[in-house]
């Protein structure tokens, strides 16, 4: 069993690394156009998203729940506008919301064979 599983972890790791060589260009360190102009984070925005999320879907790999954001959109506004301009400004996004959970997903065919199965990501509600 444990064998079949490090088969499967393999098999998504290739499929992610080949998706990312295949379908996101590699930037260089050359200024972008849209980098000279400055994004307006504004929290009536933010908290109107945050409004907006579905509460019934699950969180992702951070814990965060739709619900929680939802909730408190009022109140998390402001540290969401500081924490989005901090990531656009450093060029940097919180190492917790690159984290996926990643399942895989039975298609059809053989069920032994992995690549029956598609990987679906589970990302940070936030993001």
């Amino acid at each position: 069993m444990i064998e079949k599983l490090k088969f499967y972890v393999i098999s998504f790791q290739v499929y992610f690394v080949l998706r990312m060589i295949l379908f996101f260009p590699v930037l260089s360190n050359k200024e972008c156009d849209f980098a000279s102009k400055s994004p307006n984070f504004d929290m009536d925005d933010i908290t109107n998203r945050l409004k907006k999320l579905n509460v019934n879907k699950s969180p992702g790999p951070d814990l965060i729940h739709p619900r929680i954001l939802y909730e408190t959109a009022d109140q998390i506004a402001y540290p969401f506008k500081l924490i989005f301009e901090s990531s656009f400004y450093n060029k940097c996004l919180p190492s917790e919301w690159k984290c996926a959970n990643i399942t895989p997903i039975y298609k059809k065919g053989s069920r032994s064979d992995p690549g029956n199965y598609r990987p679906v990501s589970l990302t940070s509600i936030v993001l």
